[in-house]
């Protein structure tokens, strides 16, 4: 991912978590359950970790909670809304942790923003105990493909769009992926894939000429 792209957030955090915090209920339905029976007494990484909402709900059950984000304003928010945790400002494509240190990595709506997914993998792999949890929501790439918003779209060529978010009141712009960077033939060697869902979502996304395609999807795979 760009710096450019990495930082947007730090021009926005304060607004993006206020919207956040009142229009996700349907993504946290089907994203927490994921979690069920995985978080008392487990050490569990948030990738993207932005104000800590969800490092709070790891926390209330019983997890012991490490968050790391990209932008310094989101880091400040999280270090506030929850200063027992460990939070640091940092990249998902080098995770400042020890190898083999966590039993569970999970992240919502944040690895999209790279643009190199399998260079997530390799850190995930690498600081993730064996038999360990990767639970992860991401941006659909057909809504991705959806917000090319042009005549004749590559769903392959891989550029940088506008994600409309909350129903329009706020825009970030990411790179675009395809299902196969996600299940990559590194991903389906390391991981096992143990649960699959994705859904549409009214507060974050467009129906565009009438069209109604899933928001966004979630993947929950076990380290081999």
């Amino acid at each position: 991912m760009t710096d450019k792209n990495l930082k947007q957030y730090n021009k926005f955090a304060k607004r993006f978590t206020s919207l956040h915090s009142n229009l996700d209920k349907l993504t946290n339905k089907y994203y927490y359950p994921r979690f069920k029976n995985h978080l008392n007494h487990k050490k569990i990484l948030d990738l993207g970790c932005g104000e800590a909402k969800d490092l709070k709900y790891f926390l209330k059950n019983g997890a012991e909670v490490y968050g790391i984000d990209a932008s310094e304003e989101m880091v400040t928010l999280a270090k506030n809304n929850l200063p027992e945790s460990k939070i640091k400002l940092g990249y998902f494509e080098k995770i400042p942790f020890t190898d083999s240190f966590f039993d569970v990595i999970a992240s919502k709506y944040s690895l999209q923003s790279s643009k190199d997914i399998d260079s997530i993998y390799k850190e995930v792999n690498r600081t993730l105990k064996k038999d360990g949890l990767f639970i992860f929501l991401v941006v659909h790439p057909i809504r991705q493909f959806m917000e090319k918003k042009k005549e004749k779209k590559d769903y392959f060529k891989k550029e940088d769009v506008n994600s409309i978010l909350f129903g329009g009141k706020l825009t970030v712009k990411e790179p675009t992926h395809t299902l196969l960077e996600y299940l990559s033939p590194y991903f389906l060697k390391h991981f096992e894939i143990i649960d699959y869902d994705e859904k549409y979502d009214p507060s974050n996304a467009e129906k565009i000429n009438g069209d109604k395609y899933p928001a966004f999807m979630i993947i929950k795979a076990r380290k081999k």
